[in-house]
């Protein structure tokens, strides 16, 4: 085997291995979710925020628009009550359980902006294990997402409260209260067409009333720039192949006149 073929396989396969690398990353299960602290839910629009741009906006009970932003009635409005598997909310979003149900108390305060009351009227919510998790789909690898969280209210609820924490990327929020009515907000940079958001309660259920996703404008982080070994074999296979051409160059004085 001649030298020339040895390093154009050896070139091959190291950028191969770095093109690999960054594959394996894009297929990530979750990207990890830096978690704000929770805020206590006012009755009022300003709550939803609107940054960016919407990619999907879902609710448990009926649609309703708060603040510019639709949300979308999903598992009420399909009679999804209760049972086991997963809950469709269209847009992209499920949430999967091994068994619970979806709970109308309708505790709002009735001073709260109408749409407001709505929204988080009703919730959805995992039992066994307290646990659920949703799915999110159709991100885009790369793009930055930032997520908001409702709680139902449930204040006054005989089988209540139910803190509920959200974790994702081994990263999990401050456990959100039902009793104080609270939302959260999270960001993350996408590695995979879909994201995972695991749901824990400490107290029965594990629970949430509403969910927006928006699309944020963000420089490039450094959880979606190459690792330092990726850049490695790729500039070992891009130097290689240069190397190699080189080689095969010929030089002025071997050409004949």
């Amino acid at each position: 085997m001649s030298k020339n073929l040895v390093l154009a396989l050896l070139a091959g396969l190291a950028l191969l291995a770095g093109l690999a690398l960054m594959a394996g990353k894009a297929q990530a299960a979750s990207a990890p979710i830096t978690w704000s602290a929770p805020a206590n839910e006012t009755g009022k629009a300003s709550d939803v925020i609107t940054s960016g741009k919407l990619v999907a906006a879902v609710t448990s009970g009926m649609s309703t628009t708060l603040n510019g932003v639709t949300f979308v009635g999903g598992a009420v409005e399909k009679n999804k009550l209760f049972g086991s598997g997963t809950v469709d909310f269209g847009s992209g979003i499920t949430l999967t359980r091994a068994y619970a149900g979806n709970y109308n108390w309708a505790n709002a305060p009735s001073n709260w902006n109408a749409s407001y009351q709505t929204l988080v009227n009703t919730g959805t919510s995992g039992l066994v294990a307290n646990r659920a998790t949703l799915t999110i789909s159709g991100l885009t690898v790369g793009a930055t997402y930032q997520i908001q969280i409702f709680q139902a209210v449930s204040t006054g609820n005989i089988y209540g409260p139910w803190p509920t924490a959200f974790a994702a990327g081994g990263k999990v929020s401050a456990e959100v209260s039902n009793a104080t009515p609270q939302y959260i907000t999270g960001t993350f940079t996408a590695n995979a067409g879909t994201q995972a958001i695991s749901l824990a309660g400490s107290n029965n259920y594990a629970l949430f009333a509403a969910l927006q996703v928006r699309n944020i404008p963000a420089a490039l982080t450094s959880g979606s720039k190459p690792e330092p070994v990726t850049h490695a074999f790729m500039g070992a296979g891009l130097l290689g192949l240069g190397l190699l051409r080189r080689r095969r160059r010929p030089s002025a004085g071997s050409i004949s006149a």
